[in-house]
């Protein structure tokens, strides 16, 4: 998806070595979306449409004007080559939302299982608490809360731009900003509400996606039950 003149556009280049954080000059042609949707198959034009995309770019030129140094795809295949080939599989969906085919990941879709993972966030949670634990038996300044959160940019990199961990991040810093700095003005509600109002006034499709409704339905939900 590539951001022209404020407007989404979506394009297809095959077989390419290029990486977040490269800076690209395309020219192409503009034009309107046109896919085969067949009965009871996934549309791919409305779920572009869900994200604010109405036209696609036909390639015919791409310059390199600079090239990321540090090439994650690369190091990411590297983390995973030490892992057999289930377990790769497996890691690489849940961490980096790749899709392989595998019969644990298949019967994961079926249930629906991978996407709810993967849109709430779940073990970002939960590494996210492990971590602070950790921490918290080593200092003992109560600032430390904030450590894991800037550990978890590395990570937002390699999967960039994946909305779940910008959410993530940008919850755990507004707690943290309303914790120290505002003295707990406002309550966990609060902040549920005022962040995902933000995130909706910055591109209102993100209340179509799954990672979205998914990610602040389930901690509003909590909150009350709590």
């Amino acid at each position: 998806l590539i951001l022209s003149g404020g407007e989404k556009l979506y394009s297809y280049y095959k077989n390419n070595d290029y990486e977040i954080g490269d800076y690209l000059k395309i020219t192409g042609q503009k034009e309107k979306l046109s896919f085969t949707t067949l009965e009871s198959q996934f549309d791919f034009k409305d779920y572009l449409n869900k994200k604010g995309v109405y036209y696609s770019l036909s390639i015919k030129k791409i310059e390199r004007k600079f090239s990321n140094p540090i090439r994650i795809r690369n190091r990411r295949e590297k983390f995973l080559s030490h892992f057999d080939d289930k377990t790769k599989n497996l890691i690489s969906a849940l961490l980096f939302s790749d899709s392989e085919d595998d019969e644990l990941i298949s019967d994961a879709k079926e249930l629906h299982i991978g996407r709810l993972i993967n849109a709430s966030g779940i073990f970002i949670h939960a590494y996210l608490h492990l971590f602070a634990f950790i921490l918290s038996y080593f200092i003992k300044d109560k600032k430390w809360k904030f450590l894991p959160i800037v550990v978890l940019f590395p990570y937002l990199i390699f999967t960039f731009p994946r909305f779940t961990i910008i959410r993530i991040i940008v919850l755990k810093i507004f707690r943290y900003i309303n914790e120290f700095f505002l003295k707990k003005r406002f309550s966990g509600l609060n902040i549920i509400g005022i962040v995902g109002f933000f995130f909706l006034l910055f591109d209102y499709h993100l209340g179509y996606q799954m990672s979205f409704i998914i990610g602040f339905t389930m901690p509003f939900f909590i909150k009350i039950i709590r």
